[in-house]
């Protein structure tokens, strides 16, 4: 509570497995706080009010290129801005097994962001969906989501769709290469065959900077380009988690 601040939580796993049912596992209070959290992992949280939430204060967002899997509990939801003025992006998750990937939970302005994020097997609690406004005056803005369940299951009423959202797609489509063993590299990973591999959210919005590719990890090259890579930028192939 002392004014602004900036968190980053980058590169991280949370193994939750095995924890007892608790409410805000970030919990974020500092008004004008600017939160990153990129390419983490986080599978089997016991959640009963959000992974990622805020009480009294806005804040500032950047959620990039994680991985959330598994969520049990009350309320298994990833993530909640409650108080007018939070603004910031959420783009190239991948999210299976979970509700909320965002809920604009309040009444105030419309500024928050959802690109290039690819959802699946929400855990219905309520009638909770993956991207939630609070009111028709305090929407959030979502586009090219990758969704494998319906639309009524993936957007609320009052959430602002931009025309390339997917929804109802298949497990084929999508095509995640591992949604069994999460010590491996590629666990919800897209494979190149995915819908979401063809995504066009970075010409589409440049202002944000985004990659090609929908959800965590760019697709698997060619045959052939990963001989190339193998012979001449072998040190280019350690990537990040």
């Amino acid at each position: 509570r002392l004014g602004a601040r900036t968190i980053e939580v980058v590169n991280c796993e949370f193994d939750m497995t095995g924890s007892v049912a608790a409410a805000r596992r970030f919990h974020l209070r500092n008004t004008g706080l600017l939160f990153v959290f990129t390419s983490n992992l986080v599978y089997n949280a016991n959640i009963t009010d959000h992974f990622i939430a805020n009480e009294g204060n806005s804040y500032v967002c950047d959620v990039r290129y994680n991985r959330f899997f598994d969520f049990t509990g009350s309320n298994p939801g990833i993530m909640e801005a409650s108080v007018a003025g939070c603004a910031g992006i959420v783009a190239n998750n991948t999210a299976w097994g979970c509700n909320y990937l965002m809920w604009y939970n309040q009444t105030g302005d419309m500024i928050l962001t959802n690109v290039n994020n690819i959802v699946e097997n929400a855990k219905i609690v309520s009638g909770k969906n993956w991207f939630r406004s609070g009111s028709a005056t305090a929407r959030s803005f979502a586009d090219y989501t990758f969704s494998g369940d319906t639309p009524g299951v993936t957007f609320d009423t009052f959430t602002v769709q931009g025309p390339s959202n997917l929804t109802a797609l298949s497990e084929a489509q999508i095509n995640f290469k591992n949604t069994n063993d999460v010590s491996a590299g590629d666990f919800l990973k897209i494979d190149i065959t995915s819908v979401a591999a063809n995504s066009d959210a970075a010409n589409t919005y440049p202002e944000l900077g985004l990659p090609v590719w929908a959800g965590w990890a760019e697709p698997v090259p060619e045959p052939a380009a990963v001989l190339l890579v193998s012979m001449f930028a072998l040190p280019a192939m350690l990537r990040r988690r």
